[in-house]
C-alpha cells in the first residue's frame, strides 16, 4: 500500500486534473481539508473514502497507508 499522498501524486503525473486543488473539488472540500485528509487519511468518512477512491481510480484500503502491510 502507498497512502494517499503517493497514489494522487503518481496520478498526478499521468494527467494534470489530479492536483490537490482539483482533487479537493471534486470531492467538495476546500484544499486545507483536502490536505488534512493526506495527512491523516482516518479523518474521511466511508462515504468520502470511497468518493475518492473512486475519483482516483484505486481501491478504498489503497488510500490508506498500513505500517507492516505489503505494498
Amino acid at each position: 500500500m502507498k497512502g494517499l499522498r503517493a497514489i494522487r501524486q503518481e496520478r498526478a503525473s499521468e494527467a494534470r486534473r489530479y492536483t490537490a486543488t482539483a482533487t479537493a473539488e471534486a470531492m467538495g472540500v476546500s484544499r486545507p481539508t483536502y490536505m488534512k485528509w493526506e495527512a491523516h487519511p482516518e479523518k474521511m468518512t466511508i462515504e468520502q473514502a470511497k468518493k475518492l477512491a473512486s475519483y482516483l481510480g484505486c481501491q478504498v484500503d489503497d488510500l490508506f497507508y498500513l505500517p507492516g502491510k505489503e505494498t
